[in-house]
């Protein structure tokens, strides 16, 4: 499954303790969107013969099931946003914010290990939050490291779960980071992070090779491919 990823970007400059924010280049909001729901990949893709059926709130907990076998949806749309939007109206959606950290120094990604799965540091918004200091706020907290500099907005990412049945899809929004103060890791494992280690760039295809699809693609096709 191809296509663009990624949303449109926010040019600011502001501070907040020790992180610093600089000014990032807008470019143009992508015509693609994925929502990963267990093994399965719903892609709203832009086209001129858009899909007659509608996604329903009963689609995303077929889909969720474990009785459903993994299937990928291309759904059709003259406005893909505005047709992921109207899916997102019928679920509970979460909002949440995250950053994949760089040392710029020995070229190295910072990672978490979660619950035995590779990931990159992520958490839910608070209330009054934007989802740019949150994702300062949560890289912080779970890892301990602090001198943290947005470089440039990477776009969310859409994964969903089932909780009693009820279905739910979190957005996370995503920030490419630098690491200029202190480096040193201390994981959070109130939080179930077992580990928050500095990786060689060259070696985290390989660690998140049973990552989340969600994970892999941002990697891949928001970060690495920039």
């Amino acid at each position: 499954m191809n296509g663009s990823f990624g949303d449109s970007f926010t040019a600011l400059i502001c501070r907040r303790k020790s992180a610093t924010f600089v000014a990032v280049v807008p470019i143009p909001m992508s015509q693609n969107y994925k929502v990963f729901l267990r093994d399965s990949v719903i892609l709203f893709e832009k086209g001129m013969a858009p899909n007659s059926q509608v996604l329903e709130r009963e689609d995303v907990i077929s889909l969720l099931s474990k009785e459903t076998p993994s299937s990928s949806i291309k759904f059709i749309s003259q406005d893909p946003l505005k047709s992921l939007n109207d899916l997102l109206s019928k679920v509970d959606l979460i909002e949440a914010a995250g950053g994949i950290v760089s040392d710029p120094e020995s070229n190295h990604i910072l990672l978490i290990e979660r619950f035995g799965v590779w990931d990159f540091p992520k958490g839910k918004i608070d209330a009054g939050e934007t989802p740019l200091v949150a994702s300062i706020r949560e890289v912080e907290e779970e890892c301990g490291i602090d001198g943290l500099k947005i470089s440039r907005e990477l776009g969310a990412t859409y994964h969903g779960y089932l909780l009693n049945g009820n279905p739910f899809i979190k957005r996370t929004h995503w920030f490419a980071m630098e690491c200029a103060g202190n480096k040193t890791t201390t994981a959070q494992v109130e939080e179930g992070i077992t580990q928050a280690v500095w990786v060689e760039k060259e070696k985290v295809d390989q660690l998140l090779q049973k990552s989340y699809g969600s994970i892999i693609d941002l990697w891949n096709n928001a970060y690495k491919a920039q």
